[in-house]
This record gives structure tokens, C-alpha cells and sequence, in this order.
């Protein structure tokens, strides 16, 4: 009877669907999203120019932009980390939408991406409420896809706002750097001088090299997203599994950059 009984479930079993290239891709898509690296380095102030004058005070518009920054890239992480739980079967528990702290902290930066998070919460509390799993996956990509695409832009207005005003300071650096070089005769003092330029400026140049870096593995996201979405009603099937770990594989060459990062 025990033999029959195998008998009967091994083809069962192997006939399960196979989520298991979604599942892949989203846990290292959210590993990737919560890339802590620019945010820290956008949120560090310039170097004191000790002796030779000093920098601009803080910008508190920076600093709302590198706060929406984490909070969206703590949104991104927490739907991948769920889409990869669902698709291993998972039963999803939270009840209620866990975004509104999260969106309220993108708010003063970016509107639109914390409409984009909220709404992304509520597909998480649908997605609960309902209990879907692994059966329901192609639901749950398919009823957030514009909230998840919001989130992702979100994320690239962002880092590219930061990057503006890495460029402003850049600018105002090397103004102030020029005019400092002018008034000074001393050869000790303008050795120290062209020290602390160099040093500062390669400083901003790893922090530029680390912006189109991330931008570039956002884009790929973005594509590996599409992809789920245009396949999203053959989830299990192998050329859709083909897809995306293509997809993953691209994903993880964007990223292998990222100092840091250990996926």
C-alpha cells in the first residue's frame, strides 16, 4: 500500500509547478535593492577644509532626498523579498498595509513614489488578506506591476537627484578650490592645497563611478521586472524560467561593481 501510495505522489510531485527562477531572481533582486553603499554616500557631508576655508552647511533638501532614497529602497527590498517567499509557497501573514511609515518618509521628496509605495502596501495586504502562495504568484505580479513600476522610477529620480547635487558641489568645489590656489603664495600651503583637491575630487569621482553603477543595475531590474510581466501568465513554464535567469544572470554582472554588495 505504502509503495502505491509513493507510486501515486512521485508524479505528482513532479508535475508541481516550478517557480523556482522567479524566486531566484527576486531574492537577489532584493538583495540589490537595498543597496546601502549610495545612500551612505550621498548622505556624507564634504570635508572640512581645515585651515583654507570651509564647506557649504548642510542641505536639508539633500538630506530628504537620501532619507526617500532608503525608505524606497526598503520598500523595493520588502515586495521582491515577499514575491520570492510566495513563489517558494510561502503563506503570507502581515495583515493591513505595512507602507504607510515608509511612504510618509518618500513623501517630502518624491510624491509620487510614495503614492507608488502606498499603493504597493496595499497589494501586500490584498495579497495577505486573500492568501495567496505560490498558485496565485502571477495575481500578485500582475495586480502591483504599476505600483512596483512607480516604486523602481521612484528609485532612479532619486539617485539621479543626489547625483545632481554631488555635480553642484563639484562645481562649487572646484570654484572655491581656483579662488583658494589664486590668493595663496606659499609653497607649503598650496602643496597642502593641491593634497587636499585631489583627494576630495577622487572622493566625488568614486561616488559619480558608484551612481551610473547602481543606475545601470536599476535598469537591468526594471528589464527582469518586464520580463516577469510580459511572461506572467506562464510562470512555470521553462522558457519563461530560461528568461529570467537570464535575466538574474544580467542582474548580477550589472551589480558585481557595486563594492560591498555579497550576493
Amino acid at each position: 500500500m505504502r509503495r502505491l501510495l509513493l507510486a501515486t505522489l512521485l508524479p505528482l510531485a513532479a508535475c508541481a509547478p516550478d517557480y523556482s527562477a522567479v524566486r531566484d531572481w527576486s531574492r537577489t533582486a532584493a538583495t540589490i535593492a537595498e543597496y546601502p553603499a549610495l545612500p551612505a554616500a550621498a548622505a556624507a557631508q564634504p570635508a572640512r577644509l581645515t585651515g583654507l576655508g570651509v564647506t557649504p552647511a548642510s542641505d536639508p533638501a539633500r538630506a530628504a532626498r537620501v532619507e526617500a532614497l532608503v525608505a524606497t529602497q526598503e520598500a523595493a527590498r520588502t515586495w521582491l523579498a515577499l514575491l520570492a517567499f510566495m513563489a517558494d509557497d510561502g503563506l503570507l501573514t502581515q495583515r493591513g498595509n505595512p507602507m504607510g511609515g515608509t511612504a510618509a518618509r518618500i513623501e517630502p521628496a518624491d510624491a509620487q513614489g510614495a503614492a507608488a509605495v502606498r499603493a504597493l502596501g496595499d497589494h501586500m495586504a490584498r495579497a495577505a488578506f486573500a492568501r495567496y502562495r505560490a498558485p496565485q504568484l502571477a495575481y500578485a505580479i500582475d495586480e502591483s506591476q504599476e505600483a512596483f513600476r512607480g516604486t523602481l522610477a521612484a528609485m532612479v529620480r532619486l539617485v539621479t537627484a543626489l547625483e545632481g547635487d554631488a555635480a553642484a558641489e563639484r562645481a562649487a568645489l572646484a570654484a572655491r578650490f581656483n579662488a583658494l590656489e589664486a590668493s595663496l603664495r606659499d609653497p607649503v600651503a598650496r602643496a597642502l592645497l593641491a593634497e587636499t583637491r585631489a583627494a576630495r575630487e577622487a572622493d566625488l569621482a568614486r561616488r559619480a563611478t558608484l551612481t551610473a553603477t547602481y543606475l545601470a543595475t536599476l535598469e537591468r531590474m526594471q528589464e527582469g521586472h518586464a520580463v516577469l510581466v510580459s511572461r506572467v501568465n506562464h510562470l512555470s513554464q521553462a522558457e519563461t524560467a530560461r528568461l529570467v535567469r537570464a535575466q538574474e544572470a544580467a542582474l548580477r554582472r550589472a551589480a558585481a561593481a557595486l563594492p560591498g554588495l555579497a550576493l
